[in-house]
């Protein structure tokens, strides 16, 4: 690529992801607090993503070894949600960090 419109970033599952990063606190040390937009703005990201081509064909090849996880458009987000959000300690104390962030 050598040039990527910006307006398109803020479009579809683009912009749902840029949206998110509002929410998320870079300073190690500093407990992470996802109110009520913030949560509004995670499931809307899930949402999207799930429905996406790309992940209806991960959960198909999911739900052949796992159904807990790929069986459903629902057991995945819940899945996606653990892994993307919850929440750990990267400095031994407060909840600071997801595998979102990462």
């Amino acid at each position: 690529f050598e040039y990527v419109d910006p307006v398109k970033l803020l479009s579809g599952t683009y912009g749902l992801l840029i949206d998110l990063f509002q929410y998320y606190n870079e300073n190690t040390g500093t407990a992470e607090q996802c109110e009520t937009a913030c949560q509004n703005a995670r499931n809307a990201f899930l949402d999207a993503i799930v429905a996406s081509e790309p992940m209806q064909v991960a959960r198909q090849f999911i739900n052949q070894y796992d159904s807990n996880i790929g069986g459903s458009d629902a057991s995945l987000k819940t899945y996606l949600d653990g892994i993307f959000f919850t929440l750990y300690t990267r400095s031994g104390g407060a909840l600071d960090s997801s595998g979102f962030e990462h």
